[in-house]
């Protein structure tokens, strides 16, 4: 047996090898892609899912019954909002008109018009 003949033998038997390797390769490449696939269509089912009780947790009919069964909410005050004017730094100071006996107030807007009628000088302004 020549050399050309050993050599000729080695390669047949290294391309077999290396083909089998890239068959096998590919197989489970595409097993692979195969559960992956399965995997994102269930995926995808639960997406829907999930997008269709989002929705009906958010919607208005539902919250408004959760609010209205578990939440202790009622109408405010005048008296609140003035105490929330009273502590917020900035806004207008309702103590003068609270002092000046013109009584309370029944809603934000008339503490705003009680305010722009009193005189400018009277008025804290910056």
């Amino acid at each position: 047996m020549g050399p050309k003949v050993f050599i000729a033998t080695v390669l047949i038997f290294v391309a077999g090898a290396a083909l089998f390797y890239l068959k096998y390769s590919v197989e489970q490449k595409e097993a692979r892609l195969t559960e992956m696939r399965a995997q994102y269509l269930e995926d995808q089912k639960a997406l829907r899912v999930l997008k269709a009780e989002w929705t009906y947790l958010n919607s208005p009919g539902y919250l408004q019954n959760l609010a209205r069964r578990y939440l202790t909410l009622r109408p405010m005050d005048s008296r609140q909002v003035i105490a929330w004017f009273d502590s917020v730094p900035g806004y207008i100071d309702v103590t003068p008109f609270k002092a000046a006996g013109q009584g309370s107030f029944q809603s934000a807007r008339e503490v705003v018009q009680a305010s722009m009628a009193q005189p400018p000088e009277a008025r804290d302004e910056p």
